[in-house]
């Protein structure tokens, strides 16, 4: 029996070297992956370091990320502003061309007519000139016999004459207002 507990206290023995060896085997490596953690393989800070590092860095950048959002939002509402403060612009000094082409004389309505019957080729007129509202001059001109030429000038407002028209003079308000850009097609010569 002293034979089987000699026996039993040497593999007992073997065993219990085994596992000293597989625990020194695991301490060595834990050992070198503790130093690549703690001082890095070729980095002279540690690695708790380096990450406290970045994580300071990271701070910095969302902040500037931060301070560029509320700038990229500050330029959005002046753009925003300003390309308000354009279009009212345009759309004044839309407002005042519209005024002043309304006041422009842009239509045309030219009659030509023999005023007598001794006298041919058309050589006597009314042009009618009128804005937009209707108002504007009409001349005309009467050529008679001998060559003598009559001119006289109207002014016309909002299509009216106060002294009346000629047949022709309204036919040449009529023209004028049917012309393109003319006042209102329908409008009649008074």
């Amino acid at each position: 029996m002293v034979t089987f507990v000699a026996v039993s206290a040497l593999v007992l023995g073997c065993v219990a070297l085994l596992a000293a060896y597989l625990a020194l085997r695991t301490l060595a490596r834990l050992r070198r992956v503790s130093v690549v953690l703690g001082r890095g393989a070729t980095s002279r800070e540690s690695m708790i370091e380096t990450s406290v590092r970045h994580a300071d860095i990271l701070d910095e950048l969302v902040d500037q990320v931060a301070a560029v959002q509320l700038r990229l939002d500050d330029v959005r509402v002046e753009a925003i502003a300003h390309r308000q403060a354009d279009q009212d612009t345009v759309a004044d000094q839309v407002t005042a061309l519209r005024e002043d082409v309304a006041g422009a004389l842009r239509s045309m309505g030219l009659v030509r007519f023999d005023a007598s019957g001794d006298v041919t080729g058309q050589q006597s007129f009314a042009l009618a000139l009128l804005d937009d509202r209707g108002a504007g001059v009409i001349v005309t001109s009467v050529v008679g016999r001998g060559g003598d030429a009559r001119l006289d000038a109207k002014t016309l407002t909002g299509g009216v004459q106060e002294r009346g028209l000629t047949p022709h003079e309204k036919r040449a308000v009529a023209a004028a207002c049917r012309a393109p850009g003319g006042p209102v097609a329908d409008r009649q010569a008074s």
